[in-house]
């Protein structure tokens, strides 16, 4: 939520609404940067991380609290809980003395080296099975999916259950999908959203690529007109609850 923080060792404020914009007309930018508001993105991935809260200790360049290490250290705090909530697995170290500084940079890395070295030695897949993922952006890459949505205003594209055998999408305005290389190049594949009206989906029976990618598109409906969060756009979609398109595309081998 918008803040000011002022430094005293800078004298200096900083407004965050000189990042994204006055939180009150641009919600929906602050959410979609805010690692808190994303956190169930992070469900599939080893989450790791450590944090300082800047009280006097070794390797501070003072004696006293720094304000910044502090807030900062408030701020994970919030993300911690926020995983508790979803209940991901994830590590949270913390460390009251702790700040930027190099002493505190090895002792973390040293930390998290070795689950570094656990993950990649595990050989974790590339991808999921299945995944969920939500995002503000009009083109995106995760797990080496493509997402590229053609929409007049800022609004979060919402996808479940992302896997070969299909997807659902939920948003507005036209989102081109490009697959993960899951299929043998050269097969054939239908792509429907069978018995949901107002949604489309084109081609129908599309051939994977070379490297084994399906390209096809999916019509949610015309765009939006109002950015999402907005008091106006809260309103309309309070008010109508086909607000959202939500397609459900399945993929059958041909």
């Amino acid at each position: 939520y918008p803040v000011w923080i002022r430094f005293s060792n800078a004298q200096a404020a900083i407004n965050p609404d000189n990042i994204w914009g006055p939180y009150g007309s641009q919600e929906v930018r602050w959410r979609g940067r805010n690692p808190v508001d994303l956190a169930d993105n992070l469900r599939p991935l080893t989450v790791w991380f450590r944090t300082g809260h800047g009280l006097p200790g070794p390797g501070v360049d003072d004696q006293q609290a720094d304000p910044l290490e502090v807030f900062v250290g408030l701020l994970n705090n919030r993300l911690n809980n926020k995983l508790n909530d979803l209940d991901i697995p994830h590590t949270y170290i913390q460390d009251a003395t702790a700040g930027h500084t190099g002493l505190h940079f090895m002792a973390s890395f040293k930390q998290a080296l070795p689950v570094m070295q656990q993950t990649f030695a595990a050989n974790v897949p590339v991808r999921p099975n299945s995944f969920d993922y939500r995002s503000i952006e009009p083109s995106f890459r995760i797990f080496d999916w493509q997402f590229s949505a053609t929409r007049s205003i800022i609004e979060f594209l919402y996808l479940s259950d992302v896997s070969g055998d299909g997807l659902t999408l939920k948003g507005s305005g036209t989102v081109a999908v490009t697959t993960a290389p899951i299929y043998t190049p050269g097969s054939s594949h239908w792509v429907l959203a069978p018995g949901q009206p107002g949604i489309d989906v084109w081609p129908n029976h599309p051939q994977a690529d070379s490297q084994g990618r399906l390209h096809f598109n999916v019509s949610l409906g015309d765009s939006h007109t109002l950015q999402q969060y907005t008091p106006a756009q809260s309103l309309v979609e309070a008010a109508s609850p086909n607000y959202w398109k939500e397609a459900n595309v399945q993929i059958w081998n041909n």
